[in-house]
C-alpha cells in the first residue's frame, strides 16, 4: 500500500494523518473496552506470522518493503541476514515453541482447572501494552511487537518522529495476512515527536503495562508519566562478558578453541547489536595476560584489520578492533563475585570457557554475581525458543496469572472455554482428506515424530499415527476436561486403567497421561485375560472406577460381577458402543452408579467428543478447542441439513497438531448434529455419533445401517448380546444374514419379527427385488462372531459376496 508522507500513523488497520491522531486517541478507551472483552485470535496470528516469515525468507514483496523502510529510516538498507533472522523467528513452529516453553501447555486466554483441586488458573494479557521504542533497533521493535501479540495484548508502539517505518510496514503486513480481519484490533504504530508529550501522556494513561528503552533521562520521563501501579519494563543496554578458566588456559588446544570462539563473538558480521562481549576475564596471573591477549589478537585478525593493543594497568589490556574494543583482565576465581557484584544490574550474558570440573562452581559463582545467561563461547548472540531474557520469561512479564474459585455448580467444568469464548479460524477451503491421503501426509512430515501410535482397531489394517510431545500433552489436557464432564472426580476416585496395553496401546497410554494430569489415583492393569486377577486387584485396592473397552468391561462383570458388585461405582467405556440394555444391566444388576463414554476419539486425530451427565447413547459434546467438525452427505460432499446423517470431517487446531496437519479429514464415522441446547450449560456443540461409514452398506436395494439393527434389538427386546451382519450370495439373490448370540434370551424368530416391524426398508427390498433379496436371522455361539485380530472389536459388517 502506498502511504503519503502525511499519513505516518498506523492506527488499528488504518493509515491516519497527524491531524486525525488526537481524535483517535480520544476514542482509545472505548476501543480497548471492546477489544479486551473478546478472545484473542491466536490461530489467526500464527497463520499471518507464517505468511510474513515465508515472504521474508523468500525475499518477497514484504522483504523489499522492509529493506526500503530501513533505508528511509536509518540511511542504510536492512541487512538480508537480519531479515532472515526475523523470518525464522516469525515461523509458526518457533512462536509455538516459545509460547509453550514460557507459558506451559495452556493456551493464553484459557482459564482451566488446576487438577485435582477445584481452583482454576490461566494466563491472561495485561491489556494495553504501550511500547515506547524511540531509538530502538528495527529488529528489536519487531520482536517486541510479536511478543505483545503472542500474549494477546493490544499493542500501541510509539517511535520517534523520523523512526518506525520498519515497524509500521511489518504491522500492516501482519494485518493484511489475516483473512479474518481480527488482528488489526490489536496493533497500532505511531511516530511522535518529542514535543508531542501530551499525546504520549494520554496514551500512557491507558496502559496496563509500559515497555521503554533509551537513555536514562528519557526512561525517567516515561517513568514519571506511567500511572502508579502500572508495570514498567525497562530495556537497557546490558553488559556482556567472557570468562576463561585456568584449566582451559593451561591446555594449548582448548585455549586456541576459546580464542577462535570469542573472536567469532566479537567480530561476527551478522551479530545483532549489543551481542558482543565488552570484557573478557582470564583466570591467570597478571604476567600471563599479555601473551594470552596476543593469541586472541591473532584470531581477531582473521575477521578484521590487525588489532592494536594498549595496556590499561592493574592487570588489564584493551584490544582495539574495527567498530570498538574489548578489555581483557586477569582475575582470581575467588575474586569473581566481589568484582562483578557492583555491575549486577547491568550484567546479562557470560560466555564461559571452562573444563567440566570447573563448570558447576563457576556457574554458581557467575549467577551469584548477577549474570542471568551463560553460553558457550562463539554462541553469545544465539538463543533458543523460550529462553529467559534478563532473568525472566518475557512473555510472562506481559501477562497476568489469574485464578478463579468457582461455585459448586462448576464442579464438572474443566475449562471456562466449555461455557463459551472459544474462537477458531474456519477450516481452510481444501479438498476432503481421506485415510490414504492422511497417511501420505504423515509419511511426508518434515519432523521426526516424538510419539507414534499404532492403530487398526476398527479397520483391522495397521496404521501408524504420529504426534509431537507437545501436541500429545496438549490434547490429553483437553481430554481431561471431558472426563471430568463425564463424572470423574479426581480428588475422590480410584481408577483402574483396563485399556489394551499390547499392540493397540494408544488408549492405555493416553488415559495414563489423562489420569496423571488430573491427579487421580490410578491402577494401570491393562486388558489382561485373567478376570479373577483383575477382580482381586479391584477388591484389594478398593478401586471404585473403571476405564476400558466396553466389551472387556462387560466380560469382567459377567464373570466376576458377584465379587465387584458394590465396589465399582463408575464405568467409563470406550472402543465400542455400549447398548442401552448393557448399560441397564451394569446399573441395575451390578449396582454401577454411573456409566458414561470415556471419550470419543481416534488414534490419528486425538480427542473428538466428550459426554456430560445429560448425554445419552452416542451423544457427545465436541472438543471445540481441539477440533472443528463438518458433516457432509453420505453420497456427496455437501453439508447436511438439520437432523440429517452425514460423514464426519475433522480439522484439528494447528495449536494442537502441527504435523501432520489435520484438515477436513474424513475419519470414517457418521453422525448428526443435535441442535437443542444442552442442560449442562456447555456451549461446545452437541452431536450424535451414529457409527462408522463401514456400518453403512448396500444389499440390492437401499442403504442399510448395521447400527440400526443393534438399536432395534436393544430398545425392543432388551437384547445385550453381540450383533453382526453377513452379506452372502445365493445364486442371483443377495442374502442379508443378521447374526445374534445364543443364550442371550432372544430367539431368531423374535429378532426377525422386531427387525421387520421397525426397519420397513427390509420388507420394501423384499417386495421390490422379489427373489433377488432375502433377510434371515441366525443365532450362533459368541465365539463364532468375526472379530478384528488386533483389537478384539466386533466387525459390524462382513461382506462375503464375490463382487
Amino acid at each position: 500500500m502506498a502511504v503519503s508522507a502525511m499519513e505516518h500513523h498506523f492506527w488499528f488497520g488504518q493509515w491516519v494523518a497527524e491531524g486525525e491522531l488526537e481524535n483517535k486517541l480520544n476514542t482509545l478507551g472505548d476501543r480497548l473496552a471492546r477489544t479486551l472483552t473478546q478472545a484473542f485470535p491466536l490461530e489467526a496470528l500464527l497463520e499471518a506470522a507464517q505468511q510474513v516469515s515465508d515472504d521474508l525468507c523468500s525475499q518477497g514483496r514484504l522483504h523489499q518493503r522492509l529493506v526500503a523502510a530501513q533505508l528511509a529510516e536509518a540511511g542504510q538498507p536492512a541487512r538480508d541476514d537480519l531479515l532472515h533472522t526475523l523470518g525464522a523467528a516469525f515461523q509458526r513452529d518457533s512462536l509455538l515453541k516459545r509460547m509453550y516453553a514460557e507459558l506451559g501447555l495452556a493456551r493464553p486466554g484459557d482459564i482451566e482447572r488446576r487438577y485435582p483441586s477445584r481452583a482454576y488458573e490461566g494466563w491472561l494479557p495485561q491489556g494495553c501494552l504501550v511500547h515506547v521504542a524511540q531509538g530502538s533497533s528495527a529488529l528489536g521493535a519487531a520482536f517486541r511487537l510479536v511478543e505483545g501479540l503472542l500474549t494477546g495484548n493490544v499493542n500501541v508502539m510509539v517511535h520517534g518522529a523520523h523512526d518506525g517505518a520498519f515497524a509500521r510496514a511489518l504491522a500492516e503486513a501482519l494485518c493484511e495476512a489475516d483473512s479474518g480481519g481480527m488482528l488489526r484490533d490489536y496493533i497500532a504504530v505511531l511516530s511522535l515527536s518529542r514535543d508531542a508529550s501530551p499525546w504520549l501522556q494520554k496514551l500512557v494513561s491507558h496502559a496496563d503495562v509500559v515497555s521503554v528503552g533509551g537513555g536514562a533521562e528519557y526512561i525517567d520521563t516515561i517513568r514519571d508519566m506511567t500511572p502508579k501501579g502500572v508495570p514498567l519494563i525497562v530495556r537497557e543496554e546490558k553488559l556482556l562478558l567472557g570468562y576463561v578458566s585456568a584449566d582451559v588456559l593451561s591446555d594449548a588446544a582448548a585455549r586456541l578453541n576459546a580464542w577462535r570462539a570469542f573472536a567469532t563473538d566479537i567480530c561476527r558480521p551478522s551479530q545483532p547489536a549489543g551481542a558482543s562481549p565488552q570484557i573478557l576475564y582470564l583466570e591467570c596471573e597478571d604476567a600471563q595476560l599479555r601473551g594470552h591477549t596476543e593469541e586472541l589478537a591473532a584470531q581477531l585478525s582473521q575477521f578484521s584489520a590487525i588489532p592494536s593493543l594498549s595496556a590499561l594497568g592493574h592487570g588489564e589490556i584493551a584490544v582495539h578492533v574495527a567498530g570498538g574494543c574489548i578489555r581483557l583482565k586477569a582475575i582470581k576465581r575467588e575474586q569473581l563475585v566481589q568484582t562483578l557484584r557492583p555491575m549486577r544490574t547491568r550484567i546479562q550474558t557470560c560466555g564461559l570457557a571452562c573444563g567440566l570440573a570447573s563448570l558447576a562452581p563457576l556457574t554458581y559463582a557467575l549467577f551469584a554475581a548477577g549474570v542471568t545467561r551463560i553460553t558457550r563461547p562463539g554462541e553469545m548472540g544465539q538463543s533458543y525458543p523460550g529462553a529467559p531474557s534478563d532473568g525472566m520469561y518475557p512473555l510472562q512479564r506481559l501477562m497476568r496469572r489469574v485464578s478463579l474459585d468457582a461455585p459448586e455448580s462448576a464442579s464438572g467444568i474443566g475449562a471456562l472455554s466449555q461455557l463459551g469464548r472459544s474462537p477458531s479460524s474456519p477450516p481452510r477451503n481444501t479438498g476432503i482428506l481421506d485415510k490414504f491421503g492422511f497417511q501420505a501426509r504423515a509419511a511426508n512430515t518434515p519432523e521426526v515424530p516424538d510419539l507414534v501410535f499404532r492403530s487398526g482397531g476398527s479397520s483391522g489394517n495397521t496404521v501408524f499415527s504420529t504426534f509431537s510431545w507437545h501436541d500429545y500433552h496438549a490434547q490429553m489436557a483437553a481430554a481431561a476436561h471431558g472426563l471430568l464432564a463425564a463424572g470423574m472426580e479426581p480428588e475422590k476416585d480410584r481408577v483402574m486403567n483396563l485399556f489394551f496395553a499390547g499392540h493397540i496401546y494408544g488408549s492405555f497410554i493416553s488415559f495414563w497421561t489423562i489420569l496423571e494430569m488430573m491427579g487421580a489415583k490410578m491402577v494401570p492393569m491393562g486388558m489382561i485375560h485373567d478376570y479373577q486377577e483383575v477382580a482381586d486387584a479391584i477388591v484389594h485396592l478398593k478401586v471404585n472406577t473403571l476405564v476400558g473397552s466396553a466389551n472387556y468391561v462387560m466380560g469382567l462383570f459377567e464373570q466376576e460381577g458377584h465379587r465387584i458388585r458394590g465396589v465399582v461405582e463408575k464405568v467409563f467405556y470406550g472402543g465400542e458402543t455400549l447398548t442401552r440394555a448393557r448399560r441397564e444391566r451394569l446399573e441395575g444388576h451390578f449396582g454401577v452408579r454411573l456409566v458414561r463414554s470415556v471419550a470419543y476419539g481416534a488414534n490419528d486425530v486425538g480427542p473428538i467428543g466428550y459426554q456430560c451427565m445429560h448425554c445419552k447413547g452416542g451423544e457427545h459434546h465436541l472438543y471445540e478447542t481441539v477440533q472443528q467438525m463438518e458433516l457432509v452427505g453420505l453420497e456427496d460432499d455437501q453439508p447436511v441439513g438439520p437432523g440429517e446423517t452425514g460423514r464426519i470431517l475433522l480439522t484439528t487446531s494447528p495449536l494442537l497438531r502441527a504435523y501432520p496437519r489435520v484438515e477436513r479429514y474424513e475419519i470414517g464415522d457418521i453422525g448428526r448434529w443435535v441442535d437443542t441446547p444442552c442442560p449442562c450449560g456447555r456451549k461446545d456443540r452437541l452431536f450424535d455419533l451414529l457409527g462408522r461409514t463401514g456400518d453403512i452398506f448396500k444389499a440390492g436395494g437401499p442403504f442399510f445401517n448395521a447400527r440400526r439393527f443393534v438399536d432395534i434389538l436393544d430398545s425392543q427386546l432388551n437384547y445385550s448380546g453381540p450383533t453382526q451382519v453377513h452379506l452372502l450370495e445365493d445364486g442371483p439373490a443377495v442374502v442379508m444374514q443378521l447374526w445374534i448370540g445364543e443364550g442371550h434370551g432372544v430367539t431368531e424368530a423374535e429378532a426377525a419379527r422386531a427387525i421387520r416391524l421397525n426397519y420397513p426398508e427390509i420388507d420394501h427390498s423384499s417386495e421390490m427385488l422379489g427373489n433377488g433379496f432375502r433377510f434371515e436371522v441366525r443365532a450362533v455361539p459368541d465365539s463364532d462372531f468375526v472379530r478384528i485380530a488386533t483389537s478384539g472389536k466386533l466387525k459390524p459388517v462382513c461382506d462375503h459376496r464375490c463382487s
